[in-house]
């Protein structure tokens, strides 16, 4: 049977968790020699490797995007369309309207879906509520994602989790040194600020351990100024995101992610396949929840609370049984969360 050719929209190619399992599935299926394409509305400075075929569409404003949009769509005639994010799903949308749609379209929302009207942004809101409804499917990320949407688009809602990357190398407590390390865009909802608080009260009782901290974003200069403040810059380094992070990374005792809200956080789940101890905060949309039972394989926190974020630390660094116990359990998430199981799950979609 021939293989159907395959469309992704992504907002850009860097930067982020979105862009990075979006790549990851579109290569996958390359490799799996589907006919794969990629359509991307914003210029990264960094962006990720990719395999495949893209098409960089924006032409300064929406309407002249909107036609280049449809105009390469039509040019490339898909049989599915994986728009990732709610805005890519939006403009699809848009695109096809007055014509008759030869593909399925598959839309997947990559955060937490309350934040819109949290922040105020209404109508983005009812447009992404009417943008799914015209979708075949919608893929979230956790059971409680799903649960926001009206219950006409749950009845087309399935749950995917992110895939892990194959190959991470694993982490070992003797090879450890006295550190912890997060690494994210470095952006609000991550909550580094919080993370800085436990810490410093971390020091009180452990003051040689540091904070390795990986990322870039808009918080960056927020943060050096958070970190210079506290005076802590001998125990908080602050290191632009690297492609060689998980080799840094089995080096400190534990990873922590203290995130306000997630779709659900990739950096979390590669450290757990790594078979790193992990502390993580109980955030919405639920996705630490959907693969952290607590002190069975991690950790789990209320979000905002400096108190149990530095009391979590603290009982890794003091139980060394307890660290590895749960780094083990974590590990083996790295089969269940693989690229290849998970991209199956995706490929039944088509």
């Amino acid at each position: 049977m021939k293989k159907k050719k395959i469309l992704f929209l992504a907002g850009g190619l860097g930067n982020g968790g979105a862009e990075r399992v979006a790549l990851t599935l579109a290569d996958a299926l390359f490799d799996q020699e589907y006919e794969v394409n990629i359509i991307y509305f914003r210029e990264d400075k960094k962006p990720y490797d990719t395999k495949c075929p893209k098409i960089f569409v924006h032409k300064g404003n929406f309407i002249s995007t909107e036609l280049l949009l449809r105009k390469s769509i039509n040019m490339i005639e898909p049989d599915v369309i994986i728009a990732f994010e709610y805005h890519t799903a939006v403009k699809c949308v848009l695109a096809g309207l007055f014509q008759k749609r030869k593909y399925k379209l598959i839309a997947s929302e990559r955060n937490d879906p309350n934040k819109l009207k949290e922040n105020k942004l209404f109508l983005w809101d009812v447009l992404r509520g009417w943008a799914y409804k015209k979708c075949d499917c919608l893929v979230c990320q956790t059971l409680d994602a799903k649960s926001y949407f009206s219950e006409k688009i749950q009845r087309n809602t399935t749950v995917i989790l992110n895939p892990v990357k194959d190959k991470l190398p694993e982490w070992k407590l003797q090879d450890c040194e006295k550190s912890i390390i997060t690494f994210c865009r470095l952006e609000k909802q991550k909550n580094i600020p919080l993370l800085l608080d436990a810490f410093e009260d971390l020091l009180t009782i452990y003051p040689d351990y540091k904070l390795y901290i990986y990322g870039n974003g808009s918080q960056e200069g927020k943060i050096r100024r958070e970190i210079k403040n506290r005076n802590i810059q001998k125990s908080v380094i602050l290191n632009p995101f690297c492609s060689y992070i998980h080799k840094i990374a089995i080096k400190s005792h534990m990873f922590v992610s203290s995130s306000d809200y997630e779709g659900i956080s990739n950096s979390m789940l590669e450290a757990m396949a790594m078979g790193m101890p992990v502390v993580c905060t109980d955030c919405p949309a639920g996705g630490a929840r959907m693969v952290i039972q607590d002190h069975s394989n991690g950790i789990l926190v209320p979000v905002q609370n400096k108190k149990s974020l530095c009391d979590a630390m603290s009982e890794l660094i003091s139980n060394d049984e307890l660290a590895c116990d749960l780094g083990r359990n974590a590990r083996k998430i790295s089969q269940e969360l693989s690229v290849e199981s998970i991209l199956q799950k995706w490929i039944e979609l088509f």
